[in-house]
């Protein structure tokens, strides 16, 4: 029985942590949340528990609010004369203003609700709550040696969301990853090669991946089966490591009907269930699920099966919708940029995870040379691909989206490009506002002679 309760008022967010916590098969602390009205809710079967709130703004709700709740919980308690509710900050600084020598601020703050005026006054007179508690039980994954399926980008049993443009190169990662995966070697150089497994890859059929899958076959032969059918895969019993291809045919759906949602779930959690093995597996979902983002219950039931049945889920789309994350609940993300060097194309990672930093390294992808690692460390030195188009015509594309309206951050985004790039340009172009030197003021005939001059 739990000793400990963390409330969150996220829903997604208790569910993604509870999850981590029975990952780690950690019993004697939970996380939960509520539905509706917080009088409705049976505070007294927390009674005989050390309580905490994770203090921590979401959905548009900033800090403020987030602590109005918890001041309406502890009111709760405190009419059952249940235990004074404790306050997680995970990030000190929001709280106290400044930064205190004694904590770091990547460390969470755990103090009872009643001490929270003082600590936003004098931090120094603070003594909080053991932290050495919270990593090990309320946050395991900053404690816990993760055990990863393919090192250092895939983690066993967690949802990985992977996702970048068109032309970012995500598919050649996933399928390198996955090559890397089926045939036992190791990702990069000083890194320990995963335990072979098998790779479910479903993906739509007007997807060509023929000489992508030769190229890696050249580095390592191995085993591939494609399947056109369900009755291919139809209680398929896998006792050797290899990839198995699934093209889908979406055109003939209509995932916008409840009913199609419904049975493309079903068709999923089927071929999963399907597929017996001792060996470790991975399902990637290439660009499929998109159109189900409307039916989320049925794609997170889904995704429970498959994680209950061993799968360890990539889901790789072409744009990162805000919401996915929490919708799905992944516990980390990998976004892929395409970049170029002076000597050939580089992929920039940027991977984050829950309770994790934000990493961001840059690799080339191996598809010659079968004595090096499928990915290598790429040079420091890079440009991003936006660069690769022609100055003049860099600029023209620059000038017509300054004429759309589009600000600095957007331009950069389409031409991608760095932001100090477009200033760049726009100076170039002679299209840079001049500051102002302190103290002037600019005069009527000032502004009148500018106007007239563009008119011009």
């Amino acid at each position: 029985m739990a000793k400990a309760v963390i409330l969150a008022d996220d829903i997604a967010l208790a569910a993604q942590r509870q999850r981590e916590l029975v990952a780690a098969d950690i019993r004697d602390i939970v996380w939960l949340s509520w539905y509706g009205d917080l009088q409705n809710y049976p505070w007294n079967t927390l009674g005989q528990k050390v309580i905490y709130f994770f203090a921590a703004p979401h959905s548009g709700l900033d800090l403020n609010d987030i602590l109005a709740i918890a001041h309406e919980v502890n009111a709760q308690l405190q009419a059952i004369d249940g235990p004074e509710l404790r306050l997680i900050f995970p990030l000190p600084s929001e709280v106290t203003h400044f930064y205190s020598p004694l904590f770091r601020d990547s460390l969470p703050l755990i103090i009872p609700i009643s001490q929270l005026p003082q600590i936003q006054t004098d931090f120094a007179h603070e003594v909080p709550i053991s932290f050495d508690c919270f990593r090990k039980k309320i946050a395991p994954d900053c404690n816990r040696k993760a055990h990863f399926l393919i090192s250092p980008f895939i983690r066993a049993g967690a949802r990985t969301l992977i996702w970048g443009t068109n032309d970012s190169g995500k598919r050649t990662w996933s399928l390198a990853l996955s090559h890397a995966f089926v045939t036992g070697k190791a990702v990069l150089p000083h890194f320990s090669p995963p335990a072979p497994g098998i790779v479910l890859y479903f993906h739509e059929d007007t997807i060509d991946l023929t000489e992508l899958l030769e190229r890696l076959n050249t580095l390592a032969p191995w085993q591939i089966q494609e399947c056109t059918s369900c009755h291919s895969l139809t209680q398929l019993f896998c006792s050797a490591p290899l990839l198995i291809r699934h093209p889908l045919n979406l055109k003939k759906l209509n995932l916008q009907l409840q009913s199609d949602a419904n049975n493309l779930a079903a068709y999923f959690e089927w071929i999963t269930c399907g597929i017996h093995t001792g060996l470790p597996k991975i399902l990637i979902l290439d660009s499929i699920l998109a159109p189900m983002i409307k039916c989320p219950r049925e794609l997170q039931h889904f995704l429970d099966i498959a994680e209950k049945h061993g799968w360890t889920i990539l889901i790789q789309e072409s744009s990162r919708i805000t919401t996915w994350r929490k919708i799905l609940h992944c516990d980390s993300e990998i976004h892929l940029e395409h970049a170029v060097t002076l000597d050939g194309w580089d992929i920039i990672c940027r991977m984050t995870s829950i309770g994790g930093p934000r990493l961001e390294n840059s690799y080339r992808i191996n598809l010659d040379n079968p004595n090096q690692t499928v990915l290598l460390e790429a040079p420091c030195k890079r440009k991003r691909s936006g660069l690769l188009m022609n100055r003049s015509e860099l600029k023209k594309k620059l000038a017509a989206l300054l004429k759309q309206g589009i600000k600095g951050k957007g331009i950069a985004e389409r031409l991608k490009i760095s932001e100090s790039m477009v200033k760049k340009l726009k100076g170039e172009m002679g299209l840079s506002k001049k500051r102002q030197p302190h103290g002037s003021h600019t005069s009527v005939e000032g502004i009148a002679s500018s106007l007239s001059n563009v008119e011009r």
